[in-house]
């Protein structure tokens, strides 16, 4: 009992108003991931899968005051605001969207000629910290934090 007062004690000592301690606090985030496949089950998010999703040109874009932005970073490691991990027997992709609202929306170009919108509300934890409560793919709630199982794990899978 000693060693967990210690603990939360030095926790909140070392906590200032410029730090945000519920940072380290497992849940606190916005990172999702989901996974896509087709009616017979094959992962469209690996590269050697027919009709693959995995292509360099899937590009995304915020939906801004009714505007289409692509998001862009010359030097970063995810240029396209996205990457793609293997976890597990599936890939998954995570999306980097504009997180400056409580309200986000945006857009998943897979191809030219494929598109799919993408919406997150999310709560204000604390001053530097949102944590997402719902996601909504075309529409469709895909995830909801009042009806998920494991609120720490934003998964969700999507058939094509």
């Amino acid at each position: 009992m000693k060693k967990i007062i210690l603990l939360l004690t030095s926790l909140l000592l070392s906590c200032n108003d410029e730090q945000d301690c519920c940072s380290q606090i497992p849940g606190n985030d916005t990172l999702y991931e989901f996974s896509i496949i087709n009616n017979n089950g094959e992962d469209l998010l690996d590269e050697n899968t027919q009709d693959t999703y995995n292509t360099n040109s899937i590009r995304l874009y915020d939906i801004i005051n009714g505007e289409e932005k692509l998001i862009y970073f010359q030097n970063g490691d995810y240029p396209y605001g996205y990457s793609i991990i293997k976890r597990d027997i599936l890939y998954l992709i995570r999306l980097g969207f504009n997180e400056s609202n409580l309200k986000v929306s945006g857009i998943v170009e897979w191809n030219p000629n494929k598109r799919d919108t993408i919406s997150l509300e999310m709560v204000q934890q604390s001053e530097h910290v949102k944590r997402l409560i719902k996601i909504k793919y075309n529409g469709d709630v895909v995830w909801d934090e009042e009806t998920a199982s494991n609120t720490d794990n934003r998964y969700f899978q999507i058939v094509k």
